[in-house]
């Protein structure tokens, strides 16, 4: 029920958000069905498992961070780190990292994906042997 709530209170504030969830804390959980990272200086930053979904996709950019020698981890993530973050990120099965560009209408970085995001997309569609965005653009037309 706290995911259908949470997409009905998104698409209030615009037709084409995606909730974040919070937990008891205040801290970022998760979406309805994605994981959420930040990256804050080239380090990438995602919640714990305390009330996040261990997903696929999230331990999938930890093994691909690892051998592209990006810094990552595991920690509380208030919102005012993803609203000052470089990058932000969602992680699904669908995209595997889907670039995020505005939050609460805030500008994320410079209003254009990260080269974090990049980087991580680049290389699981080298891994799986499809090119992620060229899908994603031929969708779009």
């Amino acid at each position: 029920m706290n995911f259908n709530i949470a997409e009905l209170e998104a698409r209030d504030v615009d037709p084409d958000a995606l909730p974040i969830l919070l937990d008891t804390d205040g801290n970022v959980a998760e979406g309805t069905g994605y994981n959420v990272a930040i990256v804050n200086d080239g380090v990438i930053k995602t919640p714990g498992d305390k009330s996040a979904l261990q997903g696929i996709s999230r331990t999938t950019m930890f093994e691909i961070a690892q051998q592209l020698g990006i810094p990552s981890s595991e920690e509380a993530i208030q919102p005012y780190d993803v609203y000052s973050a470089d990058d932000v990120f969602l992680l699904t099965s669908l995209t595997f990292v889907t670039p995020v560009t505005l939050v609460d209408r805030r500008t994320i970085g410079d209003g254009k994906p990260g080269p974090v995001a990049a980087k991580l997309l680049a290389a699981f569609s080298e891994l799986v042997g499809v090119d992620i965005i060229d899908q994603m653009e031929t969708r779009l037309l």
